[in-house]
């Protein structure tokens, strides 16, 4: 699993994360390259590094085309060298490759939380005029209020109370709005299936066509979201029906293109948990970690060799890319007042945070303290080197 953030020192970190049975993490500097050559080429010295070229079976992005791109991008590089490395969608993030307009509209809605943020001020006004509700009508008010009432507002708020204003009343942005304002009802709703850990692989390919199905519906709305928005300014209904099919089949190719290799994985459902209590009425394991810890226990990893295969492969194959608590751990090890520290004990410190489970269990056994002093006492000192 490889996914990218930046850093307190403005250096681009790419996390890298290797679900196995020995846990295995790092960080990249990719801030002198970004292309998916050279992040394609790094992810392979992390596995040789790691000597599982020839054990991966899933490869895990979000959706940059950099990385999620099956022509150029880094999956598809990764895949010339290892055939079997399906690659996986991250679920938390499903970037869409918008038109212009469509991202001129997003980056307008950030910019508008940013507006009431920014100041206490104009917070409290949003309280008192839209009741911590956001209806068009009613934020109109108070950007108009904001206007007529100059005199008690810093310049940067009415010049941009003036310009949402304009916005607010545009055929193009309330339209836009009003279409994904539709779409949104119906992904959130898949965004949290797809989150949730209960739901087999069956489900959410079920729950991910529905929405499709859903999202060609949508077409027939065309009439009544024209008719809400429409003033006189607006022209062209054809266009801009055209304009709400492209937004609507562009979001079906890219569901559909990020997906499409879970097909692949539909085996994966026999393992179920749902279903055990049909193979075997007396069956105790209640989830695939349940079964594989009672086959290792057993000793049955060996007798019952291909369902411990298929174990493992349930266990390990991610929904997304994973690597958050990964960059929780970075903004805590490398600070502004520690900014210089080296990537070998960056990526050591953040394992060591992010591991601190097996941290512990390493310092109840006394593994890792032993392992700690043979380190050091590699090295010739003046003086004994004792842990007491």
């Amino acid at each position: 699993m490889v996914d990218e953030t930046t850093d307190i020192s403005n250096t681009a970190q790419m996390s890298y994360v290797l679900r196995y049975k020995e846990r295995s993490f790092q960080f990249g500097d990719v801030s002198g390259d970004k292309r998916a050559e050279a992040i394609a080429g790094q992810v392979w010295e992390f596995l040789e590094d790691c000597a599982c070229t020839n054990k991966v079976i899933v490869q895990c992005y979000d959706g940059a085309a950099v990385m999620a791109s099956g022509l150029n991008g880094v999956q598809a590089k990764i895949k010339q060298k290892i055939p079997q490395a399906l690659f996986i969608h991250c679920a938390l993030s499903e970037p869409l490759l918008l038109k212009t307009e469509c991202n001129i509209v997003f980056s307008h809605l950030s910019g508008l939380a940013a507006f009431f943020t920014k100041s206490a001020k104009r917070t409290k006004l949003l309280d008192e005029i839209c009741q911590r509700r956001l209806p068009r009508e009613e934020l109109s008010e108070l950007f108009e209020f904001i206007v007529d009432n100059h005199n008690h507002f810093d310049n940067d708020a009415v010049h941009s109370a003036d310009g949402y204003t304009a916005l607010l009343t545009g055929f193009e942005f309330c339209f836009l709005l009003a279409t994904f304002n539709s779409m949104f009802a119906y992904s959130d709703v898949l965004f949290g299936i797809l989150q949730n850990k209960e739901y087999d692989m069956q489900f959410c390919l079920s729950s991910i066509e529905d929405f499709c199905s859903t999202t060609e519906r949508e077409r027939d709305r065309f009439d009544s979201i024209y008719e809400d928005t429409a003033c006189e300014r607006a022209q062209g209904t054809e266009s801009w029906r055209y304009a709400r099919s492209e937004i609507l089949d562009n979001i079906l190719t890219q569901l559909r293109n990020s997906f499409k290799d879970h097909e692949k994985l539909m085996f994966l459902a026999r393992l179920d948990p749902k279903y055990f209590a049909s193979y075997r009425e007396n069956f105790e394991a209640r989830s695939p970690s349940d079964l594989l810890h009672f086959l290792t226990l057993k000793e049955l990893t060996e007798s019952m060799l291909q369902l411990y295969h298929l174990t493992c492969l349930v266990l390990t194959i991610p929904v997304s890319t994973s690597v958050e608590r990964s960059f929780s751990a970075l903004k805590r090890i490398k600070t502004h007042a520690r900014n210089s520290t080296g990537q070998d004990r960056l990526g050591a410190l953040a394992l060591m945070s992010v591991e601190e489970g097996l941290l512990l269990e390493l310092k109840s056994k006394d593994k890792l303290y032993d392992a700690a002093i043979a380190h050091f006492t590699k090295k010739g000192r003046r003086m004994d080197f004792v842990f007491m």
